[in-house]
């Protein structure tokens, strides 16, 4: 249903019908889960003409834009809500015989771990916000389902505030959650 609204979406703004794609998948998507991507695409009338991992996809879009005069390497980092993937890309400068620049894109490798995201980074913040919490109260927070939807929220908002800073102040009254 979402490659058919997709599809829909994409004709009525090129004004032209939609019949070949490029999807991009995550690198860890296995042989099963490519083909139902592939059936998927396939029942929404589209054609599939390949398959990319997210991290070629980026690669190619950021090289769209610019020009290498040296090889470069870069890194492209994805913290999803269920995965964290890592993909190293070189970039390389060719030259044709037509004087036209061109970039070479190589990926040199993919690592990923399809259980650490930004949820699981939410539940860790909260076990250690429940912990400090119950020290500090002298009762255990985890009675009460409130108080767990609070301190949830304020995990959220601290891991939010550390992912563009190196500290982060959390208080968390003890009267507005018992």
């Amino acid at each position: 249903m979402q490659f058919s609204y997709v599809k829909q979406l994409a004709e009525s703004l090129g004004g032209d019908k939609v019949r070949d794609v490029v999807v991009t998948v995550p690198p860890y998507y296995s042989q099963h889960e490519r083909d139902a991507v592939v059936d998927a695409i396939e029942i929404a009338g589209l054609r599939t003409l390949a398959l990319i991992n997210d991290g070629t996809a980026v690669a190619i879009n950021f090289a769209m834009t610019r020009t290498f005069t040296i090889p470069e390497y870069h890194i492209i980092y994805d913290a999803g809500a269920a995965s964290t993937v890592a993909t190293v890309v070189a970039f390389t400068p060719i030259n044709t015989k037509k004087d036209a620049a061109g970039t070479a894109i190589r990926v040199a490798g993919v690592g990923y771990d399809r259980k650490v995201g930004g949820i699981e980074l939410d539940r860790r913040m909260r076990k250690i916000l429940v912990e400090m919490f119950n020290n500090k109260a002298k009762k255990d927070v985890r009675e009460d389902k409130k108080g767990m939807v609070k301190l949830w929220k304020e995990a959220r908002r601290v891991k939010e505030i550390l992912s563009a800073n190196t500290e982060a102040l959390s208080t968390v009254c003890t009267l507005a959650v018992f």
